[in-house]
């Protein structure tokens, strides 16, 4: 008789934790998870109409240093496909995405170049984040770094970046 009803509560609790239903409030806010390494940060979050989020970070660890990390999730901010990195010399840090027209991605980073100088790093992908363009514009002798902070997307496909630069 234990048995039964054992199994029956069983069945019961399996029936009602299988229900995906969500309420409107979950449908408009979630809270998720992304574990790819032991420091995920932040830097930004677009939608994708009509198709997720992309979420863009820097991710550090001991032995990997720092890289650009881009997670697009679907509407409910479950990860599509595993996480892309991006980077030239695991010293790299997100700024900021936009997502453009064709829904592919113009990311803002920052990186070190060839004179041990803080520089801007773009990149431009398709939808699935595959680089399509990678730049890195760095100082010349009078400049010692350069510090990106934002960019924007016009409707012609020009990308404005903005920040400063410390000069000697």
């Amino acid at each position: 008789m234990s048995r039964t009803l054992f199994i029956f509560i069983w069945l019961v609790l399996l029936a009602s934790c299988d229900k995906m239903d969500i309420s409107p409030a979950q449908a408009d806010s979630f809270i998720k998870f992304y574990n790819t390494f032991p420091v995920f940060t932040g830097s930004d979050v677009k939608e994708i109409p009509g198709k997720g989020y992309v979420i863009l970070g820097t991710v550090t660890s001991n032995t990997e240093g720092r890289q650009i990390c881009l997670i697009r999730t679907d509407l409910y901010g479950n990860s599509v496909d595993t996480a892309r990195y991006y980077g030239t010399t695991l010293d790299d840090e997100a700024v900021c995405i936009q997502v453009l027209s064709d829904h592919g991605f113009a990311i803002l980073g920052q990186t070190t170049d060839a004179t041990n100088k803080k520089a801007a790093y773009f990149l431009r992908t398709d939808s699935i984040g595959n680089i399509v363009v990678e730049r890195t514009f760095s100082g010349t002798n009078d400049i010692e770094d350069i510090v990106p902070e934002n960019m924007k997307v016009d409707a012609e496909g020009y990308f404005y970046i903005v920040g400063y630069c410390l000069c000697k």
